[in-house]
């Protein structure tokens, strides 16, 4: 009785480190441009997106408020929240550093549409700290109706340390909902202690028999 007590101890310690372990959790700050806070339906510029570092002038990239209804020249609903970022005249980027603390697998992307009639799209590259070798690319994907958010979304196995995640936009498009969700890969010491708990389980039905 005592044997199957501790077996049983053993496998469900096993299952909620491992569990810890792999909850995915989305790391980006801001990542629905929801602020600042703009007053107002339609287009606001010029604007600097708060945790975000653009590469063209704020009056090129713009924060647009949506409540469902018609908005000009773009989609009419944001993909969460009530703004999206918008970016005319000019292909462009925003970015921001995250950092893991531990190798993990990590889901990243962010969704994508057009505005003014024109296909449009982009997608989510992931640069080294120093911001200069790409390590990895979400596909590029294109928009062909004001009435659509197109995923752009890939998921890879990063190592510890610091990355700038960066959303590419083509010239009339607009980006919403970017994610990094990291789900840490489980530690050599769980598994080590689900396999023990596999192993005494073994025994004990062994002996039973």
């Amino acid at each position: 009785m005592k044997n199957q007590f501790f077996t049983k101890l053993i496998v469900a310690a096993a299952v909620v480190s491992i569990s810890t372990q792999v909850k995915a959790a989305n790391i980006l700050l801001n990542s629905s441009f929801e602020s600042e806070v703009q007053n107002g339906l339609g287009n606001h510029f010029p604007v600097t997106v708060t945790d975000w570092t653009q590469n063209v002038p704020a009056t090129q990239f713009n924060l647009v408020v949506t409540d469902g209804s018609t908005v000009a020249n773009g989609i009419d609903s944001s993909h969460s929240g009530t703004q999206y970022l918008d970016l005319v005249g000019v292909n462009g980027w925003a970015q921001q550093s995250v950092t893991l603390a531990m190798a993990s697998s990590v889901s990243f992307g962010s969704y994508f549409s057009r505005r003014d009639g024109t296909n449009s799209g982009g997608r989510v590259d992931i640069y080294d700290s120093t911001n200069t070798a790409l390590i990895f690319s979400s596909p590029t994907v294109i928009a062909t109706s004001e009435e659509e958010w197109i995923l752009s979304e890939s998921t890879q196995t990063f190592v510890a340390g610091t990355y700038i995640f960066r959303v590419d936009l083509d010239d009339f498009s607009n980006a919403d909902s970017a994610f990094f969700d990291v789900q840490a890969v489980p530690e050599p010491s769980a598994l080590g202690l689900l396999g023990l708990g596999g192993v005494a389980a073994l025994g004990l039905r062994r002996r039973r028999a």
